[in-house]
């Protein structure tokens, strides 16, 4: 009997695409003429455009309308080339049936994973505010629609802390959105970094609400990975094709970019100051953590005085196992493996970044028999959607 035959799955980390009315179908007479929109050019091609600017592609998104994943790219043209179940919520339920997911977590695209797009988008702060909390009405009717199978993770005014509060309050408690999409880099915001006291009362809220706080990867400026790239820097050539080269460099440094948040979480003291809020690492993989948290313990030992270390209450595996989770899609049964040696069962779960390029679609249940196969059902059940249950707080019908 397969895994997925008896066990619901949870799956942490797919995307929206956004549909090209989101904003125009509810903007007010005052913003009609200035807010997001879609423009087809003569090749064929979707982008978004705002204030006559041509801001972004519509995707990430590869996964074509007869349901095959098209290698090669970061987006495909136009939205009638692009499956429907990145945009519509009966097409995306269909899907999830069909791969054997019983709920999903859904992040957004052109906004950015932590609104983070928005701000190059426009210098008109309340435009922008109303950019996401439209966003976040429009993915609360979608959660509903679903019956709560698909949980949309909310975005915020990162470049407003009391804003930023203030909505995160209103998704929570009238929306009833399950998580948010964090930017771990708000100096791009011309904000202080997260680990500052004048985010004390956010991340509170936050601990008091029980709203997870997700840092997916790329929700900051990706200028500064791009200059370290040493071939050449254009991510789109003049006719339109992707620099593979400089897109896996992205991808690949996206992922292991991650590794500054877990430190950070643990050097600064976050994790002793909000002890009962979790923190997701999200589309950056497991096969890499055991090395980071093994350096950390190693310069807990010999880069910190005695004194700097009796300041932590904890160790950095401690800390790890306590409040940080992650996710693995692409990584094979070794690196799976690694990790739970290292770190046990309840804090690894598992994606599938549909409909990126590197989504494990339409290959799931195989990732699953791979990597799983030989544990326990307890083990599988924590994995596959147990833990997942516990850091957003809702339950999985099995």
């Amino acid at each position: 009997m397969s895994i997925l035959s008896k066990i619901p799955i949870f799956d942490i980390d797919t995307h929206f695409t956004e549909p090209k009315d989101l904003w125009t179908s509810r903007a007010p007479a005052k913003y009609k003429e200035r807010v997001m929109h879609v423009r087809r050019d003569a090749s064929g091609q979707d982008s978004w455009f705002i204030e006559g600017h041509n801001v972004a592609p519509i995707g990430p998104g590869v996964v074509n309308r007869q349901g095959d994943k098209v290698p090669g790219l970061v987006n495909l043209s136009n939205y009638d080339e692009m499956s429907l179940a990145a945009t519509e919520t009966p097409d995306r339920l269909k899907l999830m049936d069909k791969m054997g997911v019983a709920k999903q977590i859904f992040y957004p695209n052109v906004v950015g994973f932590g609104a983070n797009r928005l701000m190059d988008f426009s210098d008109d702060a309340d435009l922008r505010l109303w950019h996401a909390t439209t966003y976040n009405d429009v993915v609360a009717d979608i959660q509903k629609d679903s019956k709560g199978r698909i949980l949309p993770q909310a975005v915020l005014p990162l470049w407003d802390i009391k804003a930023s509060t203030k909505e995160l309050v209103r998704i929570r408690e009238k929306l009833g959105l399950c998580g948010i999409a964090m930017s771990d880099r708000p100096q791009d915001f011309k904000q202080p970094p997260l680990a500052d006291p004048a985010w004390n009362d956010f991340f509170s809220a936050c601990q008091d609400l029980e709203v997870p706080v997700n840092f997916h990867i790329g929700s900051g400026s990706l200028d500064h990975q791009i200059e370290t790239y040493w071939g050449d820097r254009v991510l789109f050539r003049k006719d339109g094709s992707l620099n593979g080269g400089l897109g896996s460099f992205i991808a690949v440094s996206n992922f292991l970019a991650n590794f500054k948040d877990i430190i950070n979480l643990i050097l600064t003291g976050m994790c002793d100051r909000f002890p009962r809020l979790k923190f997701v690492s999200v589309e950056s993989g497991a096969g890499w953590i055991p090395f980071i948290i093994k350096s950390l313990e190693y310069s807990f030992e010999d880069v910190l005085t005695r004194e700097e270390r009796a300041t932590f209450k904890a160790e950095p595996r401690e800390y790890f196992k306590r409040q940080i989770y992650t996710s693995y899609w692409f990584e094979n049964a070794r690196a799976v493996n690694t990790y739970i040696e290292e770190f046990g069962t309840d804090n690894l779960m598992i994606e599938t970044d549909f409909p990126h390029p590197q989504t494990l679609y339409p290959g799931l249940a195989q990732k699953i028999e791979e990597t799983l196969g030989t544990y326990d059902e307890e083990t599988q059940r924590k994995i596959l959607y147990k833990n997942a249950e516990k850091v957003y707080g809702v339950k999985v019908a099995a």
